[in-house]
C-alpha cells in the first residue's frame, strides 16, 4: 500500500510542477523545476530519484520571451569648428519623438538536460532603407551542449565573447552600447563555434570562439576564420578582472575570379576591464581598448606596403541603487567614453589624421517591476576632426570639422 501511495504522490507532484502549480505551503517560491524541487527535497516531500523522474518527464520544454527598447527623446547634432565650409558652419539637425530602437524576440527549446536551442530575432530602425525603415536580422541561432561542468559548446550564430558579458555588468544596454560595440570594433554576435564556462569554482570564467568575422548581419563564410576570446578572474567577492584578444580579417579575406582578393585590413585587438561592486546594489568599472590593424591595398599588398594603425579608447562607468520608493527602486548611472580613431578608406589606405571623441552620459532610473525600467537620460558627445566620407575611396579627416551631439529623453526597457 505504501509503495502504491508513493507512486501516486510522485505522479501528482510531477503534474503539479509541469502545470506551474505548487502547494500553498510553498507560496512565494520561484516556480521553476530547479528551485522548487530543491525546496521539496529539503522538506523531505520528494527524493532525489523522484526529482530525476520529474526532470525526465519535463524534457523538451519550450520558452518564449521578448525585450524591447523604447524611448521618447529630443536629439540635436550641430557642426562646430572653423574647418567647416562657410555655408555649413553652425548647421544643425534636430529630431523629436518616440523610437523603437530594438525589439528582440527569443525562443528557447530545452531538448534535455544537456542540449538546448536558442533563436533570437532583432528588429530595429535602419534609415538607409527605402520605403519601410524597419529591418529584421537573425541575432542568435545556435545549439548548445553542456558537455562538461566547466564547458558548454555553442554552434551557429552565437554570442561573441565580450559585448554580451559587459552588458550584463553595465545593465543599461537599452540606453547605451558598451565601448567596443559603439566603436564597431566587434559585433555582438557572429557565425561560428565557441565554448564558454567556469573553472576553479567560478574563480576563472572564459569564452572562446572561431568566427566567420562579418558579424550577425553578414554571416557569410570567407577564406579566413577569426579568433576571439575572453578570460576573466574574480579574485575576491565583487571584483572582476577581464581580458580579451581578437585576431582576424572580419570576413574580408575572399576569392574573386579564381584569385585571392586582398582584405582591407587584418585586426589585432586587445582590451581589459576591471569592475568592482556589491551584489546588484552598485558597480563601478574602467576599461581600455587597443586596436592595432594592418591595412592592405587592393592593387597588391607586399610586406613592405602594409601600414599599421593604432586605435585607442577607454571608458569609465558606474551605477548605484539610491532608495526604494512606493513607485519602485530608484537608481543613478553614468559613463564617460574617450576614443582616438585613425581609420581606412575602402581601398585599405590609411587616413593620415585622428578623429577623437568624448562622450558623457548620466541618467536616473526607476524600476517599478521585474522586467520593466524607465530612465531619464542626458547624453552628450563631441567629435573633433570628423571623418568625411567614411568607408569611401575619398574618405579623409577634415581638421576643425567638429560635431556636437546631445540628447535628452525618457528611455524604457521591457523584458518578459
Amino acid at each position: 500500500m505504501f509503495h502504491k501511495f508513493h507512486k501516486i504522490r510522485t505522479a501528482v507532484m510531477a503534474i503539479a510542477l509541469l502545470a506551474g502549480m505548487a502547494p500553498a505551503a510553498f507560496a512565494g517560491a520561484q516556480l521553476d523545476n530547479k528551485s522548487l524541487t530543491d525546496v521539496l527535497v529539503a522538506k523531505g516531500i520528494l527524493t532525489r530519484d523522484e526529482v530525476k523522474v520529474i526532470k525526465h518527464n519535463n524534457e523538451g520544454k519550450f520558452k518564449f520571451g521578448g525585450t524591447f527598447f523604447i524611448d521618447a527623446s529630443h536629439k540635436v547634432s550641430r557642426n562646430t569648428g572653423s574647418g567647416w565650409p562657410v555655408l555649413k558652419q553652425g548647421d544643425q539637425q534636430q529630431s523629436s519623438g518616440a523610437h523603437l530602437t530594438r525589439a528582440y524576440l527569443t525562443a528557447r527549446y530545452y531538448i534535455n538536460d544537456t542540449w538546448k536551442v536558442r533563436v533570437t530575432t532583432d528588429v530595429h530602425q535602419e534609415n538607409a532603407l527605402t520605403g519601410k525603415k524597419s529591418n529584421i536580422f537573425l541575432k542568435y541561432a545556435y545549439i548548445q551542449g553542456d558537455l562538461l561542468p566547466a564547458a558548454s559548446l555553442r554552434l551557429g550564430v552565437i554570442h561573441t565573447p565580450w559585448i554580451d558579458y559587459e552588458e550584463g555588468l553595465w545593465e543599461h544596454r537599452y540606453i547605451s552600447t558598451v565601448l567596443i560595440d559603439g566603436l564597431g570594433i566587434e559585433s555582438s554576435a557572429d557565425a561560428g563555434l565557441g565554448v564558454v564556462g567556469k573553472v576553479l569554482g567560478g574563480l576563472v570564467h572564459y569564452q572562446f570562439g572561431a568566427f566567420n568575422g562579418g558579424g550577425y548581419t553578414n554571416i557569410t563564410a570567407s577564406k579566413a576564420v577569426d579568433f576571439s576570446g575572453r578570460i576573466g578572474v574574480d579574485p575576491i567577492k565583487g571584483l572582476t578582472v577581464d581580458f580579451q584578444y581578437r585576431d582576424g580579417y572580419r570576413g574580408q579575406k575572399t576569392f574573386s575570379g579564381g584569385t585571392q582578393k586582398q582584405p582591407v585590413s587584418r585586426q589585432n585587438f586587445y582590451q581589459g576591464m576591471v569592475t568592482y561592486g556589491h551584489a546588484d546594489d552598485w558597480r563601478v568599472a574602467a576599461g581600455y581598448v587597443f586596436d592595432k590593424d594592418k591595412a592592405f591595398s587592393f592593387a597588391g599588398a607586399t610586406k613592405g606596403s602594409k601600414k599599421a594603425v593604432r586605435n585607442k579608447a577607454w571608458d569609465i562607468w558606474g551605477r548605484a541603487n539610491l532608495m526604494e520608493t512606493s513607485a519602485g527602486k530608484l537608481a543613478v548611472f553614468g559613463r564617460y567614453d574617450h576614443a582616438k580613431i585613425n581609420p581606412y578608406n575602402d581601398l585599405g589606405a590609411l587616413i593620415n589624421s585622428d578623429e577623437t571623441s568624448n562622450r558623457y552620459l548620466i541618467g536616473f532610473e526607476l524600476k517599478p517591476a521585474k522586467g520593466l525600467a524607465l530612465s531619464l537620460v542626458y547624453d552628450y558627445k563631441k567629435t573633433k576632426n570628423r571623418i568625411g566620407g567614411a568607408g569611401a575611396t575619398s574618405a579623409s579627416v577634415a581638421a576643425g570639422q567638429d560635431i556636437k551631439n546631445y540628447s535628452i529623453g525618457l528611455y524604457s526597457l521591457l523584458a518578459f
